[in-house]
């Protein structure tokens, strides 16, 4: 490591580990690791290259080069290139990709908003079902309450798709199947979940869009619409 008393400037060169404690009482640490990182005093901004990594409680995230900014000791923005992040709760599992992500941190480091850039994903998988979007720019709010954060509500915008898969429940007959797989298609999709963020409560096109219904069972037809606003 070296120190530049001069630009206050702090350089880790090998196999840099990081813990931020936070400044609430009950905020649960973020460990952060990287192969070399720069810590800039003055900007109170830390950048982390090639790689990084980062695992706070249930979320867990890695990519590339990531910029953090930091607010009297605490993260509370990280632009993360090609990154992909898991939030895995019990009963709830929350997956993002994109190119670029950008992460607003809370009081107590809890995740508010995620915006994704080129190639955003979010895939959210409950005990009944499996919700996979992709957009060329997705929007992510997420409630904060207390030590966690819970997805809220999604704008996908560029080329959206949401899939909606039903998921078998173990020891289901062939009789009993989940019902269709839903795609839908448009420009701008907005979603917004139920309470505790396990299932969506509604879909919706700001313009023109398609919807189709694909079966899981062989006796099912396979259906479509088309509205100028669904």
């Amino acid at each position: 490591a070296e120190y530049d008393p001069t630009t206050r400037e702090l350089q880790l060169h090998s196999k840099v580990v990081l813990d931020w404690r936070g400044k609430t009482p009950d905020a649960k640490p973020m460990h952060v690791e990287a192969d070399q990182a720069i810590y800039t005093e003055r900007d109170s901004k830390v950048v982390l290259f090639p790689v990084s990594k980062f695992t706070r409680d249930t979320l867990h995230m890695e990519g590339g080069r990531s910029d953090v900014q930091l607010d009297k000791g605490a993260i509370r923005f990280a632009k993360v290139q090609m990154a992909r992040g898991v939030h895995d709760d019990p009963g709830r599992k929350v997956e993002y990709a994109a190119d670029e992500l950008d992460l607003n941190f809370d009081d107590g480091m809890v995740i508010r908003t995620i915006e994704g850039h080129d190639h955003a994903q979010l895939i959210s998988t409950s005990d009944t079902a499996r919700t996979t979007v992709k957009a060329d720019k997705l929007d992510m709010d997420f409630e904060t309450s207390g030590k966690e954060s819970t997805l809220k509500s999604a704008v996908a915008t560029g080329k959206s798709v949401v899939q909606a898969t039903p998921l078998p429940r173990p020891g289901t007959q062939a009789k009993d199947q989940p019902g269709d797989t839903r795609v839908l298609r448009s420009d701008v999709i907005r979603l917004a979940m139920r309470p505790g963020g396990r299932e969506i409560e509604r879909v919706e096109t700001d313009g023109p869009g398609q919807l189709e219904f694909l079966p899981n069972r062989p006796d099912q037809p396979k259906r479509s619409m088309q509205g100028d606003r669904i």
